[in-house]
């Protein structure tokens, strides 16, 4: 399988995605939250196909997606929608993450997490 685009479902205000790639999980942690780009984390500039099916278990595949803003304001996404090709055939899935780039001090949830 091969990802060819990911993009955003329902982004309010100027959320973007800035990058996404994939990687086997090895001898690192799952990405988890970040402030780096992902190359700086180990995905590879280009993510590379998709060769572990979803039913054999470890080591999974790991997909790492990059957010940005330019203003100060909130700006969220509901999820990513990936496009993919698999055996030949174009398709897509949608993944509801509901991502949330939080400006200063906005909302009660926002303020909480910089307060952490």
């Amino acid at each position: 399988m091969t990802i060819e685009k990911a993009e955003l479902i329902r982004p309010h205000n100027d959320i973007r995605l800035a990058a996404f790639s994939s990687r086997l999980q090895g001898d690192h942690e799952n990405l988890g939250n970040a402030e780096e780009p992902l190359t700086s984390l180990g995905f590879p500039a280009h993510s590379p196909a998709v060769t572990t099916p979803c039913d054999q278990g470890w080591p999974y595949t790991e997909l790492g997606l990059q957010y940005t803003k330019n203003s100060d304001a909130t700006a969220r996404a509901e999820g990513v929608r990936l496009t993919y090709i698999s055996q030949g055939e174009r398709r897509a899935v949608d993944f509801m993450l509901d991502v949330e780039l939080c400006a200063p001090k906005d909302t009660p949830r926002c303020r909480g997490m910089d307060e952490d």
